[in-house]
């Protein structure tokens, strides 16, 4: 489980569902709940440069979610494994999984 905090909420990456969940505070309610589906084996997660990014590692891609819509945008591969994600400075960055050959 991935964990970021951006956009008013906290984003959760959960590998066994395939999704991310969107946790809003509500004053004097129970937060609210979005799920949002993403590729499949979502490891980590990062909110910056607009969107919510999502590394998938077992489908090699990067999701992007529109956090005004709660929508997958885009979905990126990045043809490996990748591991972590992060977003700032006008860029987003992935780390990927390296296979021994």
């Amino acid at each position: 489980m991935a964990v970021a905090v951006g956009a008013g909420s906290v984003w959760v990456a959960s590998r066994d569902d395939h999704t991310v969940s969107r946790i809003a505070p509500r004053v004097a309610q129970a937060p609210a709940v979005t799920t949002i589906s993403v590729g499949d084996g979502p490891v980590d997660v990062a909110v910056g440069e607009g969107a919510v990014w999502v590394a998938n590692s077992l489908d090699g891609t990067v999701s992007r979610i529109d956090p005004e819509t709660n929508e997958v945008v885009a979905t990126i591969n990045v043809g490996d494994s990748p591991e972590h994600v992060a977003a700032g400075e006008g860029a987003v960055w992935v780390t990927l999984r390296g296979v021994a050959e």
